[in-house]
């Protein structure tokens, strides 16, 4: 009985040891967070040549780059690699998704803005968006 009183401390010591570690850590990637924040983002984070314009056709060629496999991940993963940041990898992946979710959702909405509201779509959307994407899928 009394060894295993002992087992039972040691196991209790033991852990409360990797949750102080563990909570080290955690509060150390904290504070190196709020750093990168109060000193801002890295000055070359201009962002991909092709977000730097909301032009159509630009935006059909980075949709187009980004549609070859591993191109955009791979531009992404060196980007993170030749930059000094706090970020981990897929922290890093995950704002370049964002900042790419917002530059198309910009483009689509000054797109948009051309338009007269309840305005029905031309010919040239519908063949384009339509016809061509059924005649693709199948």
């Amino acid at each position: 009985a009394e060894q295993e009183r002992l087992a039972d401390s040691a196991i209790r010591r033991t852990a409360a040891g990797l949750l102080q570690v563990f909570m080290f850590l955690k509060l150390s990637a904290v504070f190196l967070n709020a750093l990168q924040i109060r000193r801002g983002m890295p000055r070359n984070t201009a962002g991909h040549f092709l977000m730097r314009s909301e032009h159509i056709a630009v935006w059909v060629v980075f949709l187009g780059y980004k549609g070859i496999p591993f191109l955009w991940e791979m531009r992404t993963m060196l980007d993170w690699t030749c930059t000094q940041t706090t970020l981990e990898l897929f922290q890093w992946l995950k704002v370049e998704e964002i900042k790419t979710s917002l530059y198309n959702t910009s483009v689509i909405e000054k797109t948009r803005s051309k338009r007269v509201p309840g305005a029905p779509q031309t010919r040239f959307v519908k063949f384009f968006q339509g016809t061509l994407l059924f005649a693709l899928l199948v």
